[in-house]
């Protein structure tokens, strides 16, 4: 296997451990905005707070995207080599 196609290999985790993180900061985000305070009221935000999660939340996930998008379009450019015994 040439040495582009082994890194690419390499990566492909990586790819997809972007996607289950994305999966999870969303996860956090919705648990985020649904608690309570102790004294059993809605949590609070302030715009500028609420803003910035959800810019991280979607600049992560189009990052991601992105990111998947490159990976898959080189994974398909760069030909595999058998080994031949």
């Amino acid at each position: 296997m040439n040495t582009d196609r082994q890194a690419l290999n390499d990566l492909e985790p990586l790819v997809c451990d972007s996607d289950d993180m994305i999966d999870v900061l969303a996860d956090l985000l919705e648990n985020a905005f649904r608690a309570k305070s102790k004294e059993g009221r809605n949590v609070v935000l302030t715009s500028g707070e609420a803003n910035r999660l959800l810019y991280i939340g979607y600049k992560a996930a189009e990052l991601s995207l992105k990111l998947r998008k490159v990976f898959y379009e080189k994974i398909d450019v760069v030909p595999l080599q058998v080994v031949q015994s």
